[in-house]
């Protein structure tokens, strides 16, 4: 009973340390009162982190692990933390979403995808899991996208400790052909991390798909609010849908100015109507000046899951 109320004690300690200094590592960027404020708050922070502490090297020696976890995301939005409005972003995310791009060695395909499968399988067990999707280029076989989706940051940390992940990491490292490379986003629509869960507990079925299209997205710089205004309208609209599975509409955490609109559809044919509604023209009409460049739509094989229903969106999601 210790060691769990211990461990309840750290998560939330840990929650709400990383909230407070967080935008505490952007005071330089804010005007005297707000820094004493946040210092303030920073303070009060640490003295609950030290009560934590001692608790927990008394019971259970966690003083190690708890600080890592505190640390690490703090460390990891250093880089990003350039003003105010980039610090919040990286402290207040909805969702920690990461698309992972590979590019495979010719004739490694087959190899990596069962590797990725099975990582994929375990990583969906993990508690702060909503999805762990596997991707294959329909243009290029020797390219995969994994899109893999959890509630809080304490969810990417924990999985890169886990023992599939490692055993994965491991069994791939000789199959790529280059470095594969990672971009952050979060969430606009759905609005939560745990809309991305899916529906059923039956993941995979030999011989179903459905068709996935990645749309990435460059507005004009102050351009972003408008998109998203007419965008979410547009996803709404769309997972009404007849044939469609889900429309997420994604923002990079490291350029507000860049999307990614997740379109997923039980069938091509479905697609290819969804382009001749009439909210999808109305909103092509709407954001074309908004565009920094033309948008580029790739389209995907989807190896897990595969069951149709584990894909589509929960009844209700706004």
């Amino acid at each position: 009973a210790l060691r769990f109320l211990v461990r309840s004690l750290v998560k939330s300690v840990t929650s709400m340390v990383s909230q407070i200094l967080g935008p505490a590592a952007c005071l330089a960027s804010t005007n005297p009162s707000q820094r004493r404020i946040r210092l303030r708050l920073s303070v009060l922070g640490l003295a609950v982190l030290a009560s934590a502490f001692q608790l927990a090297s008394q019971s259970m020696g966690y003083v190690p692990a708890l600080a890592g976890r505190v640390c690490a995301p703090l460390r990891s939005q250093g880089n990003r933390c350039r003003n105010r409005s980039a610090c919040f972003a990286a402290t207040n995310r909805v969702a920690y979403i990461a698309v992972v791009d590979v590019k495979v060695k010719e004739n490694q395909e087959d190899a990596f995808l069962e590797a990725s499968m099975e990582n994929a399988r375990l990583s969906k067990r993990e508690p702060l899991n909503q999805r762990f999707d596997v991707l294959q280029s329909k243009d290029d076989p020797s390219r995969f996208v994994l899109v893999e989706i959890y509630r809080n940051a304490n969810g990417p940390l924990g999985h890169k400790e886990t023992s599939h992940y490692a055993e994965w990491r491991d069994k791939v490292a000789d199959m790529m052909a280059v470095p594969r490379s990672g971009v952050q986003w979060d969430t606009i629509f759905p609005s939560k991390a745990s809309d991305f869960q899916p529906s059923t507990i039956i993941l995979e079925r030999p011989g179903t798909t459905v068709d996935i299209t990645h749309v990435y997205v460059s507005v004009k710089p102050g351009e972003e609010n408008r998109f998203i205004a007419a965008t979410r309208k547009n996803a709404l609209r769309s997972v009404m849908e007849p044939n469609n599975l889900r429309f997420d509409i994604l923002q990079s955490v490291d350029d507000s100015s860049q999307f990614l609109l997740v379109e997923v559809y039980r069938t091509a044919a479905g697609a290819a109507q969804h382009k001749e509604t009439q909210h999808y023209l109305e909103w092509k009409q709407e954001v074309e000046s908004m565009m920094a460049q033309p948008r580029d739509g790739r389209k995907y094989i989807n190896h897990f899951p595969t069951v149709p229903l584990a894909w589509q969106v929960a009844d209700g999601v706004m």
